[in-house]
């Protein structure tokens, strides 16, 4: 038997059972809607996985799945009877609305997807998901725009960006002492959408200019062999560190000087917020939120190999440069702070007060 039934009841749907990107929003948005809104009951749903450990360390209620099928979503919507089901990723939106009833269905996009830019089979089904659902939140402008079903699914986008907390960033940060320190930190999934190989070659170029220089990559992914091969075949190995994913970056990314985000695709980029947050200025591609979140007094958008050796060779050569790209960065980032905002703008789509 479920306990207050009285509450609005939210249930959080994701495929994935790791921690990530869209897995640390699900998170941030449950404690901080159930902090202050005491009439909102909020449960995380997934398939078993290493997430568990994360979600017991947040003391975040949730519901595993045995898998992530209709079958199984089915059975946990039957068991909670929610109102609103936010649904975080492509395929847990269109399973909802495949389901979907009485209940509020809302589609959060976290990913500015290729294939959302043509027709194709996954784009119809894109389609199909958005109209059935009631809110399509994205977390920049740049998915609207480049959507190829904007026009039709209009009525239903609502762009409500990444919740950030600068202060809670800057307390994590401090929670692990980092003996090491690195000129130049990639962040991020290794993945080819993340282009960790580029920042390879970035940093390759800069070898060349000042030999002394230090690159570590914080994250894991499925182009981890290659960049390790390659690594190798530069011979790098000594001048740069797979620290892999880490459950708190933060103490890793205040002992880096510059954070490379030459990614090919982005839905907000809040690794970059994350970086400025704690002073660290952002080198970066224009992709998704990014051109929207790095500016020249925080870091700099670049569209070649030869901006970002330029870039970064300044930042790390120009004491007075850095500095106050440095402090460009914590007021960009306290711009940007947006958590008590956010937290009561989801509430309000959850119809809490």
């Amino acid at each position: 038997m479920i306990d207050n039934l009285n509450k609005i009841r939210v249930l959080h749907v994701l495929r994935s059972n790791k921690y990530s990107g869209a897995e640390n929003v699900a998170i941030t948005i449950i404690q901080n809607v159930e902090k202050k809104n005491k009439n909102i009951e909020l449960i995380y749903v997934c398939p078993e996985g290493p997430i568990e450990q994360r979600l017991k360390k947040e003391n975040i209620k949730y519901e595993l799945m045995r898998d992530f099928s209709i079958k199984e979503i089915k059975r946990v919507i039957k068991k909670y009877s929610p109102n609103v089901i936010h649904a975080h990723d492509f395929t847990a939106a269109f399973f909802c609305s495949l389901l979907k009833k009485k209940e509020k269905l809302i589609f959060h996009i976290h990913s500015n997807y290729d294939w959302m830019k043509r027709l194709c089979l996954k784009n119809l089904i894109f389609l199909y998901s958005a109209k059935k659902s009631d809110v399509v939140l994205t977390v920049s402008n740049s998915i609207e725009k480049d959507s190829f079903f904007k026009d039709m699914v209009k009525n239903k986008i609502c762009m409500i960006g990444n919740p950030i907390d600068t202060d809670k960033i800057i307390k994590k940060s401090n929670e692990l002492a980092v003996d090491s320190s690195y000129d130049i930190t990639f962040c991020g999934r290794l993945s080819q959408y993340k282009a960790p190989l580029k920042t390879l070659y970035i940093f390759s170029k800069l070898k060349e200019k000042n030999a002394n220089i230090k690159l570590c990559y914080i994250g894991d992914g499925e182009l981890k062999e290659e960049l390790e091969r390659k690594i190798d075949e530069l011979n790098l190995t000594a001048s740069v560190e797979l620290l892999g994913f880490k459950d708190n970056p933060y103490p890793y990314l205040k002992h880096s000087k510059v954070l490379c985000m030459p990614s090919k695709a982005e839905g907000f980029g809040l690794a970059a917020v994350e970086a400025m947050s704690l002073g660290i200025p952002v080198v970066s591609s224009s992709a998704g939120g990014l051109i929207e979140i790095v500016t020249e007094e925080c870091g700099r958008v670049c569209t070649s190999i030869d901006e970002y050796v330029e870039e970064i060779e300044k930042l790390l050569t120009n004491e007075e440069y850095y500095k106050a790209k440095s402090a460009g960065a914590r007021k960009r980032a306290n711009e940007l702070n947006n958590i008590e905002e956010y937290t009561n703008k989801i509430a309000r789509l959850y119809g809490g007060e």
